[in-house]
């Protein structure tokens, strides 16, 4: 054996060895290929991902930029409307919508076919939830600044249009759509049958039947006093501050399952153990702020909130009113500005009015205090337009005044013809045209820093003959209105029912149907013998038929105080003047009052306390039935009372606009809250259009309840 052979064994070892290094070093390097080509696919991949993510976001950020342009000419549009959208303000909507794609950028296209607004649903009588935030609201009050806005959750709409935004961008990266849905809703101011800002006292003294049929609303306490007659609540009860019921039995909250006494509830309590609490009345008892409402101040207008109706304050026409935050638009407005016995009386005509009002001056007269100063208390004063007569004025208050001594021909008598009687403005309601713009706004006499002058005899208005009334009207008065008998009760064809009406004054008192015919008579001003008796009486005002009021009674009540009460809201909203235990009063409307607790004796210039023997000897008695019946007619954007936001009322130029109001908006507003809010999150991606609905014509107005026969 050569060395070759012997070593061809170790070559042959060494050849297999050197293959096996080939192949591995082969291996290794298409994984390191693949290695190398996969990285740089994966790179390629979340580099065409990342591209596609960042258009995506470009899409998406468009289109939201879009829906965010478009909800703003949207919510323009719904306060140039007053929230009344019709197909004709969507349609003009829709006209600008190439508008919108002006500044997309480079690659991305709007589709203006696949843009736009559109009406998805119309709703009437929409109850809003306490727990749903405005995205915006506005009142229909012409407010220059809002330092807030009153809270609509609990209210019902008197419609809510409900409008589909949806924007479509079109780009490299494909295409993306945005959805926002917005409900825009107009609230009406009237909404409860008996509304109170501030604490409410409830009691019945002496009227045996008593009855609210409506909601009741508390923006403050409820305080169910303990008093000998019952109260039935019927349509639920809403106090924001919690219920004080010192006396469940007198108080009953009625449902269709039968009735519960009404309990004391905090606010507190009714927070922390959500339904538990309130669970007992089945939902007709409710507190805002156990069901995720706002606390919110209240509804009434004033200078700190923008609420619904006139404020309380009333200024000279296309003055600033409610603390130098509006303007006050009335259609007529009247005012004593001169002393004496002369019974004229200024009067500046609207806007409603190019050639004056003198139609609507005929029905008012004046009746004026003509003395030049104080008179001596308890005693007659003659009256310089009627000598050898003591002076009378329009008729004695004998809630609150006192009887005085007269002598006529050497005989002296106790009389109510006294110096401190009730004295101003006498309106025959039936011959008041019907008053263009419907608003008319009595201001106290010049120069009287209240309703009463310094020999405490109180101005006032007298509303007499007001069975029917020629149409729409609302007396807006700085001094207390009495009204005489029944007001509006006569049916007009164009409203189902007699029209709008509504009386807005510090104090409302009611006087029974004959109290003119007796004021006529010498037993109710004097002491006379009545007959076959020597003993000289004095007889009240006597209520001998039933009395209905159609109307919205807004006036301020005094609550307790000193120990002393002076009727509450349900027997002080209105007052009533007389003996009516013969008869029944009701009021088919509303009733909103306003806590204005004073001192006893200030509270006592408007009527003496419940239950105290009034300073004249001649008490006042309440009904024998007192019914408070929410006017339905009052959730209809065409049954609303008038007021200074009507369109006919406003001035639109010159330095008593206010800006951002125009014809257009106060033509459709009703004089209450419009508020906007949002349906539900976006839909993103590529959601759906939704189909169109058309916006329909208000419904029909239903059937006013019926007076008292």
């Amino acid at each position: 054996m050569t060395c070759a052979d012997a070593l061809r064994p170790v070559v042959r070892r060494l050849g297999c060895r050197r293959g096996f290094a080939l192949n591995a070093v082969l291996v290794l390097t298409v994984a390191a290929t693949l290695i190398v080509t996969t990285s740089v696919f994966l790179t390629v991949a979340e580099e065409r991902s990342s591209a596609a993510g960042s258009e995506r976001a470009r899409l998406a950020a468009a289109a939201d930029a879009v829906i965010a342009e478009m909800q703003e000419r949207l919510l323009a549009r719904v306060q140039a409307t007053s929230g009344a959208l019709r197909g004709a303000d969507l349609a003009l909507l829709n006209g600008s919508a190439a508008e919108l794609g002006a500044g997309l950028g480079p690659s991305l296209e709007l589709e203006l076919a696949r843009t736009g607004w559109r009406v998805i649903e119309v709703r009437d009588g929409e109850r809003i939830p306490h727990d749903e935030a405005p995205l915006a609201a506005w009142t229909d009050q012409p407010r220059l600044s809002y330092a807030g806005v009153p809270p609509v959750g609990g209210l019902v709409a008197t419609r809510t249009v409900v409008v589909s935004m949806y924007a479509t961008v079109r780009g490299k990266g494909g295409t993306y759509r945005v959805r926002r849905d917005l409900a825009v809703s107009q609230v009406p101011p009237h909404q409860h049958a008996v509304y109170v800002q501030g604490d409410a006292e409830m009691c019945s003294s002496e009227t045996v039947s008593n009855a609210v049929g409506g909601p009741v609303r508390v923006d403050g306490r409820l305080v169910a006093l303990s008093c000998p007659h019952l109260i039935r609540y019927t349509g639920g009860i809403e106090a924001r501050d919690g219920i004080a019921a010192d006396a469940p039995a007198a108080h009953f909250v009625v449902g269709a399952d039968g009735q519960l006494p009404l309990a004391s509830v905090s606010r507190e309590a009714a927070e922390g153990a959500l339904d538990g609490v309130l669970a007992p009345w089945g939902g007709r008892v409710r507190i805002a702020s156990a069901l995720g409402g706002a606390i919110g101040p209240g509804r009434l207008s004033s200078a700190s909130i923008a609420g619904s109706g006139e404020c309380d304050d009333v200024p000279a026409a296309g003055a600033l009113a409610c603390g130098g935050a509006a303007r006050y638009f009335p259609s007529v407005q009247v005012q004593r500005t001169t002393r004496g016995s002369g019974t004229e009386y200024s009067v500046v005509c609207g806007a409603a009015y190019d050639a004056g009002c003198a139609d609507v001056l005929a029905a008012i007269t004046y009746v004026p205090w003509p003395f030049s100063g104080p008179q001596p208390a308890g005693f007659t004063a003659p009256d310089p337009a009627a000598p050898g007569f003591p002076w009378r004025g329009l008729l004695p208050d004998l809630r609150r005044e006192t009887r005085c001594t007269g002598t006529v021909a050497g005989n002296s008598f106790r009389t109510a013809r006294c110096p401190t009687n009730l004295y101003g403005f006498r309106i025959d309601v039936s011959a008041l045209p019907p008053v263009a713009g419907g608003l008319l706004s009595i201001r106290r006499a010049a120069g009287q820093a209240s309703g009463a002058n310094p020999s405490g005899a109180q101005e006032i208005v007298l509303l007499a003959n007001g069975r029917a009334l020629a149409g729409p009207l609302t007396i807006h008065s700085e001094i207390p209105v009495y009204v005489a008998g029944s007001f509006n009760i006569s049916t007009h064809p164009a409203f189902n029912g007699p029209p709008p009406a509504k009386i807005h004054a510090p104090r409302v008192v009611v006087l029974p149907n004959e109290a003119v015919t007796q004021l006529q008579t010498s037993v109710v001003w004097d002491s006379v013998p009545p007959a076959g008796s020597s003993e000289p009486v004095a007889l009240p005002l006597r209520a001998e038929s039933n009395v209905t009021l159609y109307a919205v009674i807004r006036s301020g009540y005094c609550g307790s105080t000193g120990s002393q009460y002076f009727g509450g809201v349900w027997e002080g909203v209105p007052a009533v003047l007389g003996d009516w235990s013969g008869a029944g009063f009701r009021i088919v409307g509303a009733i909103e009052a306003r806590d204005v607790t004073l001192s006893p004796a200030q509270c006592a210039a408007y009527g003496a306390p419940v239950g105290v023997v009034p300073p004249s000897g001649t008490a006042s008695v309440q009904p024998a039935s007192r019914t408070v019946l929410f006017d339905e007619r009052l959730l209809h954007p065409a049954f609303q009372p008038p007021g200074g936001w009507g369109h006919r009322n406003m001035v639109f130029t010159g330095p008593a606009a206010v800006p951002g109001r125009s014809y257009e908006r106060q033509l459709r507003a009703v004089g209450g809250t419009v508020v906007v809010r949002r349906v539900h999150d976006d839909r993103r991606g590529f959601p759906p259009i939704p189909p169109a609905s058309s916006v329909s014509a208000a419904r029909p107005l239903p059937a006013a309840p019926l007076p008292l026969p």
